[in-house]
């Protein structure tokens, strides 16, 4: 007489790999799909999209000041 427990995990480990193909196809359409939509955000060698901020002193910094110029942008929240 087999172990009823033994034929469960049997078929757990047997259904598991085709969930997993399955969920693996479905992630690379979905990305496939969304680059296809240009939905990243602009390819390479495109220019960046105008932005511009107030800073302290009540001035206005715009993207375009800094033109050839290398620029790091932190989007950090500390609260």
């Amino acid at each position: 007489m087999t172990n009823p427990k033994s034929k469960t995990k049997k078929i757990k480990k047997k259904a598991g790999f085709p969930v997993a193909v399955l969920q693996l196809g479905a992630v690379l359409i979905a990305g496939l799909a969304i680059s296809r939509l240009g939905l990243f955000g602009p390819d390479s060698g495109q220019k960046a999209p105008e932005i511009s901020s107030k800073i302290q002193d009540g001035s206005t910094v715009r993207l375009s000041d800094f033109k050839k110029k290398v620029i790091f942008l932190d989007f950090w929240g500390d609260w």
